[in-house]
């Protein structure tokens, strides 16, 4: 498949399951095509080759299937992690310490996500986070 070159695939991560939910039904609501866990490559493929080029998800769960979409799609996907301000500076620390082989990166799961993240969104508070997550789909040109 040859990508479309405005093609983005924003992942939403966290460490509150119901506040990455809520995010992701605002999003959803107003007109983003969302992909689940089942064959998601696929599902990124029929969404671009049928006009979609935004597409959001937060059924990313663990770092074999990041690294496959982010192979798959290559500078499209975006990982977001949304979470307490508290704990916001703990996992770009922990990013910072390079994680030497494929079985280390396997065995951290879901807080090596947290850790992989290109941007962080502080989930304190509704209104700042969606005006924050907003400012990002701007600076990434991902409006709708």
């Amino acid at each position: 498949m040859t990508h479309h070159p405005t093609l983005k695939i924003i992942a939403f991560v966290g460490s509150d399951p119901a506040t990455v939910q809520t995010v992701m039904d605002h999003y959803t609501e107003k007109g983003y095509p969302k992909v689940s866990h089942e064959d998601m490559a696929t599902q990124i493929t029929n969404l671009s080759e049928a006009g979609q080029h935004h597409i959001v998800t937060d059924e990313i769960t663990d770092f074999e299937m990041y690294h496959q979409l982010r192979h798959t799609f290559p500078g499209e996907l975006f990982l977001i992690a949304i979470l307490p301000s508290a704990d916001i500076a703990q996992y770009k620390e922990s990013a910072s310490h390079e994680i030497q082989n494929w079985d280390e990166q396997k065995r951290t799961g879901h807080t090596r996500l947290l850790e992989l993240a290109q941007y962080y969104i502080e989930s304190d508070g509704h209104e700042k986070m969606y005006t924050h997550i907003h400012e990002l789909f701007e600076e990434l040109n991902f409006i709708n």
